[in-house]
């Protein structure tokens, strides 16, 4: 065999495996191409069920933390209602008339005078 055959035979292999190894990784691109499990419609079906939980689960928790600052917005009313009742009460103490106590404390002119009258007794 004279070089030139040679050359010829080696750069055969060469592009022989070379061929090969292009055919490997484009079977290997086919069956990971076939092998993908979801399509686009169902990677946006998928998406939107992940987000619609999160959405559920951020209205509970703002559900929950409405329902805790109606619960201290009433405890905060009760609280200066006691205290409206108490300044009622002491003005009452001192002598004050239904009205003034109405106009002092901000209750209502019939609540001033069972107060007045309470505290008379």
């Amino acid at each position: 065999m004279t070089t030139v055959q040679l050359i010829h035979l080696g750069a055969s292999a060469v592009l022989l495996v070379a061929a090969f190894v292009v055919l490997g990784y484009r079977y290997k691109l086919r069956r990971a191409y076939e092998a993908r499990d979801l399509s686009t419609a169902e990677l946006l079906d998928a998406l939107e069920r992940r987000l619609e939980g999160q959405f559920k689960a951020q209205n509970a928790l703002i559900g929950d933390q409405n329902k805790t600052m109606a619960k201290i917005a009433s405890q905060v009313t009760t609280l200066a209602d006691e205290r409206l009742v108490e300044q009622a009460i002491s003005i009452a103490r001192m002598g004050g008339d239904p009205e003034h106590i109405s106009t002092s404390v901000g209750l209502t002119l019939d609540e001033a005078r069972t107060l007045h009258r309470y505290r008379q007794n």
